[in-house]
């Protein structure tokens, strides 16, 4: 009798743990949504995706479904509809695992809005700018509005640049704090070497103003960084996306200069610009 009753107990045990291996509906329907979305098939992944939110509101796949359907709508032109719902996710779950992703999308999609003249969603991303609390957001908002070509909009981001170069570890988020600032206002790093000396190359970048005579840019950077640099330069006093050396692209003649040259000091003459490149 008790060999049958420990033989039962054990049918009864593996039988459960059978069943708490099934997945239930809302966590197979989010599943094949995962699935849906990996194979970039954002359409069909919103079916799914659809169905887990109208059903499982109170389901621990609903915050999941709502930030996966955020991400198909971002995918299939939705920007808007995007944005609301990764809002409403930063909402709805406040430490969950995509917080971070959620943020970044709301910045990016905040500000494409806001650059195609939806001028209200700014304010997105100046909420992140001025948070105590989320740094990383606060980090990317100051990064993405250093892009704007309004630089009264652009300059909002750089006190939170200056506090990541003064304080940050990594050298990396520090040299692109900085290249950030060239791209909102040389004038700000003028004179200024900018990158620690760490026994890389080195970059000097100086260009003089024939018709102003006075040096509109000077700065230095590791040579690691003159790509970042370069593409930096384009403000009211320098648009090197516009400018042309002897008839050819003058980024891409640069570029191709700075890699084939050691040291030294490369001198490029236009109309009105001298440029040098010293090369450490």
């Amino acid at each position: 009798m008790q060999i049958r009753f420990k033989a039962t107990a054990l049918i009864v045990l593996l039988s459960l743990t059978a069943l708490s291996a099934i997945p239930s509906e809302d966590q197979r329907l989010l599943q094949n949504a995962k699935s849906m979305i990996f194979d970039k098939k954002w359409r069909d992944a919103l079916i799914s995706l659809n169905e887990v939110i109208s059903k499982y509101p109170r389901s621990d796949a609903y915050a999941t479904a709502i930030f996966y359907k955020s991400k198909c709508l971002a995918e299939t032109g939705d920007s808007s509809g995007a944005l609301e719902l990764y809002q409403k996710y930063l909402r709805i779950d406040k430490n969950g695992g995509f917080k971070e992703d959620a943020q970044i999308a709301v910045i990016d999609i905040s500000y494409k809005l806001y650059s195609s003249g939806g001028k209200e969603n700014l304010k997105n991303i100046l909420q992140f700018l001025n948070s105590e609390t989320d740094t990383i957001a606060r980090y990317y908002a100051a990064f993405k509005l250093s892009y704007d070509k309004n630089k009264e909009i652009a300059k909002l981001g750089v006190p939170v640049l200056k506090e990541i170069i003064l304080n940050e570890e990594d050298t990396d988020l520090r040299d692109r704090a900085k290249i950030a600032l060239l791209r909102i206002d040389p004038s700000i790093m003028k004179d200024v070497e900018i990158a620690a000396k760490t026994g890389q190359k080195m970059i000097g970048f100086s260009v003089y103003s024939k018709t102003r005579k006075m040096t509109i840019i000077n700065i230095a950077v590791p040579a690691s960084l003159a790509e970042l640099l370069i593409d930096s330069l384009n403000d009211k006093d320098f648009e090197i996306d516009d400018l042309k050396i002897d008839g050819v692209d003058a980024k891409k003649l640069i570029l191709s200069k700075i890699k084939q040259a050691k040291t030294g000091i490369l001198t490029f003459d236009t109309e009105d610009l001298i440029i040098k490149i010293q090369i450490d």
